[in-house]
């Protein structure tokens, strides 16, 4: 959570093999959303819209709402827990524009 932002940095495609960098929105899944249209691979604006609506329904909870939980760390999570996945898995397909199924072990 400390290591993420919240806050779009993600450039948008203008179609014609250019990025362009929206002007700030209220909404961060505007840009997310978006850029994951754009994109080659059908899996990644499915799971941009299951972070979106998860946001929408549990993204007004406070920090420490998951205090007392077994997860190490969970007090540091809030309701942008969603716009902060989501944004770092646009960032990765952009990258890789795969996914990886190598486990995270």
């Amino acid at each position: 959570m400390t290591s993420t932002s919240a806050q779009p940095t993600v450039p948008i495609s203008d179609g014609n093999s250019g990025s362009v960098f929206p002007k700030e929105h209220p909404n961060p899944f505007l840009s997310v959303i978006q850029s994951s249209i754009l994109n080659t691979n059908d899996h990644l604006p499915k799971i941009q819209r299951s972070f979106g609506h998860f946001s929408t329904i549990y993204g007004n909870r406070p920090a420490d709402y998951h205090k007392g939980t077994e997860l190490e760390g969970a007090e540091l999570l809030d309701g942008s827990l969603f716009v902060r996945a989501a944004l770092l898995t646009v960032n990765y397909m952009g990258e890789a524009n795969t996914w990886s199924i190598s486990g995270f072990f």
